[in-house]
C-alpha cells in the first residue's frame, strides 16, 4: 500500500471518529436538556445552534423546485409541510423537504339581511261544521262572557 493511500485512509478514519463524537455529544445534549425539563422552544433553539455550527440552513421558501418533493398539480397553491436543508456554503441539498396542497378558501357568500316583517295575529274562531253542538254552545257562552267583561271594564 502506498503511503499516500495509507494517509488518506487514516484521515478518513479520524474524520469518522470525530463526526461520531460530535453526533454522540449532540444526543447527550438533547438528553440533558430533556432531563432538566427543556421546553419545545428550548430544544428548537438548541437545534438552530447546531445547524448554524454545521453550516446547514433550513429552507422554507419553495422557490427551488429541486429542494422539495411535491405531487401538487401545477396551478394549485402549496405550502411547506417539511422544510428542506442544505449546506450554506455550497448549496448542496442535505435533506429534501415536502410541500402540501393548500385548499383554496371559497369566497364567503354575501347574505343580505331579510327585511323586518311585523305579523299581526288574527283572532277568528269559527266552529267547524261537524263540531258537536255542546262545544259550539260552550264557545258561544265563553265569547259572551268575554264581551260582557270587556263592556263592564269600559264602563268603569
Amino acid at each position: 500500500m502506498s503511503s499516500q493511500a495509507y494517509e488518506g485512509l487514516r484521515k478518513q478514519v479520524v474524520a469518522s471518529a470525530s463526526a461520531r463524537q460530535a453526533h454522540v455529544a449532540q444526543i447527550a445534549e438533547i438528553d440533558a436538556a430533556l432531563q432538566r425539563g427543556a421546553s419545545l422552544e428550548d430544544l428548537g433553539n438548541l437545534v438552530d445552534q447546531w445547524l448554524l455550527q454545521a453550516g446547514v440552513e433550513r429552507v422554507q421558501d419553495f422557490g427551488d423546485p429541486h429542494a422539495f418533493e411535491s405531487t401538487i398539480p401545477a396551478g394549485e397553491e402549496a405550502e411547506v409541510e417539511v422544510p428542506a436543508y442544505r449546506v450554506t456554503a455550497t448549496g448542496q441539498l442535505v435533506r429534501q423537504g415536502r410541500l402540501r396542497a393548500v385548499k383554496k378558501s371559497a369566497p364567503e357568500p354575501v347574505v343580505e339581511p331579510a327585511p323586518a316583517v311585523t305579523v299581526e295575529p288574527e283572532v277568528a274562531v269559527a266552529p267547524a261544521e261537524d263540531a258537536a253542538p255542546e262545544a259550539v254552545a260552550a264557545l258561544d257562552e265563553a265569547a259572551e262572557t268575554i264581551t260582557s267583561d270587556e263592556n263592564t271594564a269600559k264602563a268603569k
